[in-house]
């Protein structure tokens, strides 16, 4: 008897108002308290679910947020019998199937869910069709379809061009696609909409960085600018944020502001001492700024971190030559040099077909040459100063001989050769220039 006055009540509630337990268990849901949510809707399960299909279906609602995926199926199947006797019956089907298509693409299986998606986006009214699609869209991105993806969610964001998630998932098949137009566009229209999606932040600046690097002039420091001035907002929210921070300290370094750039990758070096990708910023932004003492041990380093890198061994040769040109002497370049040579020499020995690292040893092998012209030039006038000043000295002590004799012959025949006051003169003037150009006499 109580359990038919139960389903009388139940008729009721179909048409009209919600039972207590039910808006419990929205309110319950709203503030994030599943469990006790479910509880709710599963005693409303108890006495209406034969006929009110809302309590299952939310009972699956609540085991798919607490990841249980089996009890979710099973409510969902307890749902779909109940619309056999719904008013409704088209809407609560697309609306179980919407959810049943989640599902199981949080159980990874994918196909399923679009072979399902598939089957009821035609029989469904718009707003479940955006949600199918867009199942459809991430289910097709992870299993590699990604211009299907793309066509999918495009139609999906047509009919809800509200959803943040959406449009993020667009922008990743763009980038799968590669088209980094397309998901640049996406990603901006998905952060616009939740500007907190952390994930949505780093990606849409690793896409602005990578289209960066294939731009040409000032359309390249333009996207520099875009993945500077999106890094900036999103560490507005995550402020501590390794990948924002890193793509914001890179996009300096497109924007050749290496002061910048510099600061940035310090304050990370703090924070993650052994990052290769931060050591290896921050030795490009120090290589940038031309302080090379810094950056030369970071690369270091970095060529047991980073040995498939060919662009460590070019800036470690650049940093080594630059070094080399600032030593005092002609043969301490030299060997300074030599060892950037060497180290160019490995880096073309893994990776032969470099183009930096030959435009490098070329550099380097001009730079040797040239030294080494410029010693044999400095040996050739060393050499020549050197018998300059022996013949130098030679005169200076001949003409010391003749003019002590010119004397002796003074004092015993009271006359002076006729030579000596040229002699004397000669002796001044050598004597002077000898001084000036190798200091006093020592002989």
């Amino acid at each position: 008897m109580k359990r038919l006055v139960a389903v009388s009540i139940a008729l009721l509630f179909l048409g009209g108002t919600a039972t207590a337990e039910y808006k419990a268990g929205l309110e319950y849901l709203k503030k994030g308290q599943t469990q006790k949510a479910l509880a709710e809707f599963q005693a409303d399960v108890e006495i209406y679910g034969s006929y009110w299909y809302y309590p299952a279906y939310m009972s699956a609602v609540c085991y798919m947020k607490m990841k249980d995926n089996s009890s979710a199926m099973q409510m969902l199947r307890e749902a779909e019998s109940a619309t056999e006797k719904s008013r409704t019956k088209v809407l609560d089907i697309a609306k179980i199937k919407t959810l049943e298509a989640q599902i199981l693409v949080n159980e990874r299986k994918y196909n399923e869910a679009i072979s399902l998606a598939d089957k009821y986006i035609p029989q469904s009214p718009s707003d479940l069709q955006g949600s199918l699609l867009y199942i459809k869209g991430f289910a097709e991105n992870k299993i590699g379809q990604s211009s299907k993806a793309v066509n999918d969610l495009l139609q999906s964001v047509a009919l809800d061009p509200k959803s943040a998630k959406t449009y993020y998932e667009l922008g990743y098949a763009y980038v799968k696609n590669n088209n980094l137009d397309g998901a640049i566009g996406a990603l901006e229209k998905s952060l616009k909409l939740d500007p907190r999606n952390k994930i949505g932040l780093n990606l849409l600046t690793d896409v602005c960085l990578n289209r960066a690097r294939t731009m040409p002039g000032d359309r390249k420091d333009s996207m520099y600018q875009k993945a500077a001035d999106w890094s900036q907002t999103g560490l507005k929210h995550f402020s501590s944020d390794r990948g924002l921070m890193l793509n914001l300290g890179n996009a300096y370094l497109g924007l050749r502001q290496y002061v910048a750039a510099i600061s940035i990758f310090e304050k990370m070096a703090g924070r993650y001492r052994n990052d290769k990708y931060v050591m290896f910023g921050l030795a490009s932004s120090y290589v940038g700024n031309k302080d090379f003492e810094k950056a030369l041990p970071i690369l270091r380093q970095l060529k047991s971190k980073m040995p498939n890198e060919a662009v460590i061994y070019t800036y470690t040769a650049t940093a080594q030559l630059a070094l080399a040109n600032q030593e005092n002497t002609l043969t301490s370049k030299l060997t300074q040099a030599e060892t950037a040579m060497d180290t160019l020499r490995s880096g073309r020995s893994k990776f032969p077909s470099n183009s930096g690292i030959r435009s490098k040893i070329n550099e380097a092998s001009t730079f040797i040459a040239t030294l080494r012209k410029n010693i044999d030039i400095e040996k050739k006038n060393k050499d020549t100063d050197q018998a300059n000043k022996r013949n130098m000295k030679t005169r200076i002590l001949k003409l010391q001989e003749r003019i002590r004799k010119a004397e002796e012959l003074k004092r015993k025949q009271g006359l002076y050769p006729a030579n000596y006051d040229r002699d004397k003169k000669d002796l001044a003037d050598v004597t002077a220039q000898y001084k000036k150009l190798y200091g006093p006499l020592n002989f």
